[in-house]
């Protein structure tokens, strides 16, 4: 697997580093948990595509449930579920999460349910810790190939603007 530093992205990122890191520092903000420890080590990317991205997940029973991928980071995902699934707290579900990048990637893991919001409509789970530094370095890049397209929309539009 090539690595980070070999790719275009790189190139990008060193012409525009300032404005980037700006960019960037405002979107990873540490989530806190219970003792105010952050726990928040990966960028989150909030799903706004024309192409969602969705996540099958399969419990231990056999069940299997497909979701909507709210937001997504190394770490984790929220996911919207079109009917209402009640996960028990702690609960591991097996994931299996598609990625468009060059081509699809598929990532195949373990996930800890950690809470429901509006209604068990949005449900948050963690990876586990066992799961492989390939997977969470192709959700790294889908993260930041995203983030990459936000800048240049933006830009586009900035420069639609001034003409």
């Amino acid at each position: 697997m090539s690595s980070l530093t070999s790719t275009p992205l790189k190139n990008k990122a060193q012409k525009r580093s300032p404005w980037l890191k700006n960019f960037l520092a405002k979107l990873w903000l540490p989530e806190q948990n219970s003792n105010g420890m952050n726990q928040r080590d990966s960028f989150r990317l909030k799903i706004e595509d024309e192409q969602p991205l969705t996540v099958r997940l399969t419990l231990k029973n056999g069940r299997t449930y497909h979701a909507q991928v709210d937001d997504v980071s190394a770490g984790g995902f929220s996911s919207v579920f079109f009917e209402p699934i009640f996960f028990q707290p702690g609960e591991t579900v097996q994931v299996d999460l598609q990625l468009p990048l060059d081509r699809v990637h598929s990532i195949k893991t373990q996930g800890r349910f950690v809470n429901e919001k509006g209604n068990f409509k949005i449900n948050r789970f963690r990876f586990e810790e066992s799961m492989d530094d390939e997977g969470r370095d192709l959700i790294h890049q889908y993260v930041f190939k995203k983030q990459f397209e936000k800048i240049r929309e933006k830009e586009s539009a900035d420069m639609a603007g001034v003409s």
